[in-house]
């Protein structure tokens, strides 16, 4: 079955899939980990813009380690003003504030 049908593309099956049996209307029906099609739903116990805040707060403490002036530094710097900004307007786009538009 490997090599018959083209790999990295969506809806081919992939090598990590085997057919299994076939249906009534004579398709394989396919098994394996990537056959499900669908992703497990993970339960948050703290809120989007609180993993936001925590995440902005990693990326700091990871900045402080580096030397002044390094590249990694700055982008370290730079994910957590993303992780800041993400969170402050995810904040407002959620506020009773924000009216539509007339």
């Amino acid at each position: 079955m490997a090599g018959y049908f083209p790999t990295g593309f969506v809806g081919y099956p992939t090598d990590e899939m085997t057919p299994s049996a076939f249906n009534s209307d004579g398709r394989a029906s396919w098994e394996g980990p990537m056959a499900q099609g669908r992703k497990r739903i993970k339960k948050h116990e703290a809120t989007f813009e609180e993993r936001l805040e925590e995440e902005a707060i990693r990326f700091k403490e990871a900045a402080e380690k580096q030397p002044p002036g390094s590249t990694a530094r700055e982008l370290l710097l730079r994910r957590a003003r993303q992780a800041e900004t993400a969170a402050r307007l995810s904040d407002w786009l959620r506020s009773r504030e924000l009216q539509p538009p007339k």
